[in-house]
């Protein structure tokens, strides 16, 4: 908790085309010499995943972690482009409106998949790469998600959320986000609330929920394989072995697919959700790597 208000008093938005999206800055300023880490989360989540990396790293670099559009205090319309190319191009239009120039990109789930689309649309804008467990080339949606976007698909998505947004023990243990959480019964209800009441504690919230897990379309990660075979950017994998979204396969694709992977590192009983509650070994892989490529 003490966290979440730390990173929450960083807080500040921004006015883009698609609307406000709001995010954690620790030094808005930009008084670092160094550039600065841009945090990217994924589908039901926001911002505050990253809560524990962006106190415990702000003494040594600019940390941005967004709330995506919908998700936490960001805004989004029914007709927004919700694709990955779609939310790519947001990031870069957050890029350009913070004037940022290099970027040490890092990203978790549904965001690792609008993070590699970023990171091959606009490989300029980026000085380095970190994938956690996320959506790789065909896993999009993976297998364990597949029941939930076809509800996405049928409109119902709803009726299924309702009653789980009532009861904060229906969220800790039967959400899609407890899915990802080792220890989902430690989760505190402000955290949970910050993650699920955005996209699903409104009818017409959920319906734009809806529309944000049908665009996310596994052709459109695949088709971008020929450059991310050719990017030419420093990159560090750290994934969770107990994930039941994004299992190790993924994790030893995007090894041996990305030509400059410097390090790889497997989190022994981790799930999805490492950067929280992993945060420790995170930072100090990240710190570590973020070292070797600037010193």
């Amino acid at each position: 908790m003490e966290n979440m208000k730390i990173a929450n008093e960083y807080r500040r938005s921004a006015q883009l085309e698609h609307g406000e999206l709001s995010y954690i800055d620790t030094d808005p300023g930009g008084s670092s010499n160094k550039a600065p880490i841009l945090f990217v989360h994924g589908s039901g989540v926001n911002a505050m995943l990253w809560r524990h990396l962006t106190v415990a790293m702000k003494s040594s670099h600019r940390c941005i972690a967004v709330d995506m559009p919908l998700h936490g205090q960001s805004s989004a319309t029914l007709d927004m482009d919700f694709s990955l190319n779609g939310l790519a191009k947001i990031l870069e239009e957050f890029c350009e409106n913070l004037k940022l120039k290099k970027l040490n990109l890092v990203a978790n789930d549904l965001g690792g998949a609008v993070s590699q689309t970023f990171a091959v649309n606009r490989p300029d804008l980026i000085q380095s790469l970190t994938l956690s467990n996320c959506d790789v080339h065909s896993n999009l949606p993976p297998d364990t998600f597949k029941d939930t976007v076809a509800l996405a698909h049928a409109g119902t998505l709803w009726e299924r959320a309702k009653p789980l947004t009532m009861s904060v023990d229906l969220m800790r243990h039967h959400s899609e986000v407890a899915k990802g959480y080792e220890h989902p019964e430690k989760l505190s209800e402000a955290l949970l609330r910050s993650y699920l009441e955005p996209v699903l504690g409104t009818k017409d919230r959920t319906k734009i929920f809806e529309r944000t897990l049908v665009s996310a379309r596994g052709e459109d990660l695949m088709a971008i394989e020929p450059k991310l075979k050719v990017l030419d950017v420093p990159v560090l994998i750290i994934w969770g072995t107990e994930d039941v979204f994004f299992s190790l396969v993924w994790a030893q694709w995007l090894r041996d697919t990305l030509p400059d992977v410097r390090a790889y590192h497997e989190i022994q009983g981790a799930k999805l959700f490492l950067p929280d509650e992993h945060s420790e070994t995170f930072v100090s892989l990240l710190e570590e790597f973020l070292n070797t490529i600037e010193s």
